[in-house]
């Protein structure tokens, strides 16, 4: 998906609700940040966190 949209992995950030974190573990394998949501409020910060370029509040080693 990335080198369709000529992205870089680490510039995206794939989000899932789903209990297993399979899916998120998977997406940072790849390089891509992700997040597991807790809520819409925690997602929809994240997902503002990212787009300001800010660190991920549950892996602040990550770049946004």
């Amino acid at each position: 998906m990335c080198a369709r949209l000529e992205v870089h992995p680490a510039d995206c950030l794939f989000t899932d609700d789903y209990d297993v974190d399979m899916d998120v573990e998977a997406a940072r394998a790849t390089g891509t940040q992700a997040h597991l949501s807790a809520g819409k409020e925690q997602t929809v910060a994240r997902i503002a966190a990212h787009l300001d370029g800010a660190a991920s509040p549950d892996h602040p080693h990550e770049a946004g």
